[in-house]
């Protein structure tokens, strides 16, 4: 009998195939599409085949790139990831009335992409809010396919803060709609320790079904570079969403009170609903040293801006759905290897002291937050230890890479086990047929 050399005779165990719902997706900007990207890039890399429905690019201003007019999905790829874009309608996501319906559009045109289910292994849904579980079940019912739930931001909970759902009745359909989203999933994966314990007591979803997997960095895009600019200005920079959940009064009362320092100067950088209201006050208090950017940029440029700071604000405004999570722009700063000022007592304040890449202050605390800025402008030394920390911890421990692989494990676990595969799995998928 003629003997079998190595590898003959074996089946090759195939990739897990793993179909990501998600309302946000690049070139969309903020969390929400970073989270959904970072998971996928990170799957492939750990030797998953991916796919991605999604909605046409249209976050937050509602600007729809060329190529999608006329069109109810569209096929295509973004950064070697299979993407099949749904239709969404060109409005910005600014209003109550507004949010509401781009996310009911969303669950009602996700249908489109139900032919993907039907060759996935497990399905990942990363969506900001409770009208997910439609398109979410039938993709799971057709593709015979568990269910893993993302969670950036608790719901309903953000719709009570916001004052979308009011009155008992209301806030009993919103309880019994969350039951259903945190209860019916095979796993939950939220982005933030506080999510994870809110969501155990609350809905009692057994602790063993929830794995804590941070937002994470892709350390190939954000990565410390030589400080441009004058060496004589100390420059403090916000970048990201300008939402309604970031204490802008306070930064912009900090930056008043030292208006007298001409060395400081503060950028306020992103877009959002608040963006008109940061400009009418820059304008009304006269603040010469503060800085409002609200243009849509390249991510080299943003690498390029984020590395003209010398430290980086987060301010967070006192609430359930602030101080439970951390935001991705936490660990953009950490990965520039700039320092933190965290304006919170939340979970961001509670990673960045374990983390010991900044200082934490009181919300809503003026006087605090320009004290910090202060204390890093005199002591670059304590400035540049805080930011070395922070790009060190990032790069260890939150990497692509990683999240890419911690998110396998759970996905695995969810359909049933790792099915024999072996760490001789392609890094990147062989294709989707």
């Amino acid at each position: 009998m003629e003997r079998q050399g190595p590898g003959q005779g074996t089946a090759r165990p195939r990739a897990l195939r793993v179909l990501i719902l998600t309302q946000y997706f690049p070139p969309d900007a903020g969390g929400s599409c970073i989270r959904p990207f970072y998971v996928a890039k990170g799957l492939m890399q750990a030797g998953a085949e991916v796919r991605v429905v999604a909605g046409f690019p249209h976050y937050p201003l509602g600007h729809r790139p060329p190529g999608y007019r006329w069109r109810l999905f569209k096929r295509e790829e973004y950064e070697g990831i299979p993407v099949l874009r749904v239709w969404m309608p060109p409005i910005p996501h600014r209003g109550a009335v507004r949010r509401l319906l781009l996310h009911l559009t969303f669950a009602l045109s996700a249908h489109l992409g139900i032919p993907w289910a039907w060759r996935a292994d497990v399905l990942w849904v990363s969506s900001p809010n409770l009208f997910f579980l439609l398109p979410a079940l039938t993709f799971s019912l057709v593709g015979r396919c568990p269910m893993v739930r993302n969670v950036d931001d608790l719901w309903p909970e953000v719709f009570y803060e916001l004052g979308l759902l009011r009155g008992p009745l209301l806030r009993r359909v919103g309880n019994a709609l969350g039951w259903l989203s945190y209860r019916v999933p095979r796993a939950l994966t939220p982005i933030s320790p506080t999510y994870k314990d809110f969501i155990s007591q609350k809905y009692r979803v057994p602790a063993h079904r929830i794995e804590v997997i941070e937002v994470g960095i892709d350390t190939a895009r954000y990565y410390p570079m030589p400080r441009q600019g004058s060496k004589d200005t100390f420059t403090v920079i916000y970048s990201g969403a300008l939402g309604v959940f970031y204490d802008f009064a306070s930064l912009l009362e900090a930056a008043r009170l030292l208006g007298n320092e001409p060395s400081i100067r503060f950028v306020i950088r992103g877009t959002g609903e608040m963006a008109e209201w940061i400009r009418r006050e820059i304008e009304r208090q006269g603040l010469a040293n503060v800085e409002l950017d609200t243009k849509l940029v390249t991510e080299e440029k943003l690498l390029e801006v984020l590395n003209s700071a010398d430290a980086f604000v987060l301010p967070m405004v006192p609430s359930q759905a602030a101080d439970s999570g951390i935001p991705a722009k936490v660990f953009q700063y950490q990965a520039c290897g700039r320092p933190i000022i965290c304006a919170t007592s939340g979970a961001a304040a509670t990673y960045v002291e374990a983390t010991k890449s900044g200082l934490v202050v009181p919300s809503r605390n003026p006087g605090a937050l320009a004290q910090a800025i202060r204390q890093l402008r005199d002591n670059p030394h304590l400035a540049q230890e805080l930011g070395n920390n922070g790009h060190r911890h990032v790069a260890a421990n939150l990497s692509c890479q990683q999240i890419g692989r911690r998110m396998l494990e759970v996905l695995e676990r969810a359909r049933g086990g790792s099915r024999g595969r072996t760490a001789s799995a392609p890094s990147r998928p062989s294709g989707l047929s």
